[in-house]
């Protein structure tokens, strides 16, 4: 348990990189300091459990990746792609299905 822990920072710095997002603007969003993000990303501070779920969801971060880093996934973009579609209305899911089912016909 301690393993997943001491990961939680690196995680939550990680994917708040690749979403281009600062600090201090994701501070922002979470009503915290940026000071407080910077000691959570550092694995200084550990966050309650409110603050825990909102980092997760903010940056759609996969919560295998958090609690199973051992078996994450080799492709995060599919996992974003599926995570981004459970948020889609069922209309829009239809068009995405169609749109790929496009792609793979004509590639």
């Amino acid at each position: 348990m301690d393993d997943i822990i001491d990961k939680l920072g690196i995680i939550v710095r990680t994917a708040r990189l690749q979403a281009g997002i600062s600090r201090k603007e994701h501070a922002k969003k979470l009503s915290i300091s940026p000071h407080h993000l910077g000691a959570i990303e550092n694995n200084q501070k550990k966050p309650g459990y409110v603050l825990f779920v909102y980092l997760i969801r903010e940056l759609h971060i996969p919560t295998d990746r958090i609690f199973y880093p051992e078996s994450a996934h080799e492709r995060p973009d599919l996992d974003l792609a599926f995570r981004l579609l459970r948020r889609c209305s069922e209309k829009d899911v239809d068009i995405t299905t169609a749109m790929l089912y496009a792609m793979l016909r004509y590639s």
